[in-house]
């Protein structure tokens, strides 16, 4: 266990949380969530963000820890999750003791200043009581209420996430998320899912602008390597917005004809166990570098509820096979030259003496 680790723990046990955060996120980048030492300094914040009371921040730690390799720290990540999450109960009045103020206080009817020595004579004024509290009236509860569904709707889905895949090569895809609030300002949401993907997966640059606009980028990965970031990224977002979501599919199949290559692209998108959020954009755009003006092929949007198969063939010339056919050509002129030359008399090419 390193020093770092060893301070953090001593500080959160004198209570000293923002000691141990600042502690903890000096060393929370050299240790991966996936780590054992990473998922134990990310339980570690979660206390220490519940000590000072950022539940926020602790929820969305707690939940990527639930998907911990660790037995045991996904096991303590799901207790306390189901710890906050849990609905904060209304407290009665008569389970706690109010200490009258120190400064005055009523003895017998008269008011006692404790900061001076001289008793105020004045009585305190009895003002009648103001009868039981009435309900409201049916117009402003319908006011109240339509003022609220109407934020519900336009808070909750003023986004749009468009997906990008890119077929660079041969068993090469580059993979694009662009992420926009229509609200022209970056959501919580979208701060948290940022985070997350910094925390968990490498291969995605992230950025994002003041006017709402994120965009992530990977670099050229193997179809191997892109169906499982895939799979990732859509599991870090769900994890955020706060649901499950079945693992997104993708499969690049190939077959070389020597010049050309044939290859097929299919794309499952299961959508049909997230709830419906009203007014939400989700588009997936499939391009191919082999085109001139690089046009997408496919740009479709995903329906909520439904399970989405994208497919696309696509031709593209094979660089190896063109290779060889030039090596083939420029052999076979070589050999004519070298007949001509030894019909002319020319005879074989001698080293000079």
């Amino acid at each position: 266990m390193s020093l770092e680790m060893i301070s953090a723990e001593a500080a959160l046990e004198r209570g000293d949380y923002g000691q141990c955060l600042a502690l903890l996120k000096e060393i929370e980048k050299k240790y991966p969530i996936t780590t054992k030492e990473g998922s134990e300094i990310r339980m570690l914040m979660v206390t220490a963000l519940m000590g000072q009371g950022n539940d926020k921040q602790a929820l969305s730690l707690c939940r990527l820890l639930t998907h911990c390799k660790n037995d045991d720290i996904r096991e303590s990540a799901k207790q306390l999750l189901s710890v906050l999450e849990a609905p904060s109960l209304p407290r009665q009045s008569n389970w706690s003791i109010k200490l009258p103020s120190i400064e005055t206080t009523v003895i017998s009817g008269k008011q006692i200043n404790f900061g001076s020595n001289k008793t105020s004579k004045k009585q305190i004024s009895k003002h009648p009581p103001t009868g039981p509290t009435k309900a409201l009236d049916m117009g402003f509860s319908l006011i109240v209420l339509s003022i609220l569904l109407l934020l519900t709707l336009i808070l909750s889905g003023c986004i749009r996430i468009n997906t990008e895949v890119e077929i660079a090569g041969p068993d090469l895809i580059n993979m694009n998320w662009e992420i926009e609030s229509n609200t022209k300002q970056i959501l919580p949401w979208q701060i948290d899912f940022e985070d997350s993907i910094k925390n968990e997966i490498t291969n995605i640059n992230s950025t994002r602008d003041s006017k709402g606009m994120q965009k992530l980028k990977t670099k050229s990965l193997t179809s191997k390597e892109a169906n499982l970031v895939l799979k990732q990224t859509f599991r870090v977002a769900a994890d955020s917005a706060g649901f499950d979501i079945n693992s997104p599919e993708l499969i690049l199949e190939e077959e070389n004809f020597f010049i050309f290559i044939q290859q097929k692209l299919k794309l499952f998108i299961d959508l049909r166990d997230i709830p419906r959020v009203p007014g939400i954009e989700m588009n997936v755009i499939v391009k191919s570098n082999s085109k001139s003006n690089n046009t997408p092929l496919i740009n479709q949007s995903l329906i909520q509820g439904e399970q989405n198969i994208i497919e696309l063939e696509t031709w593209r010339l094979n660089p190896l096979g063109i290779g060889l056919i030039l090596i083939l050509i420029l052999l076979l002129i070589s050999q004519i030259l070298q007949t001509l030359r030894l019909k002319l008399g020319f005879g074989f090419p001698e080293l000079p003496p």
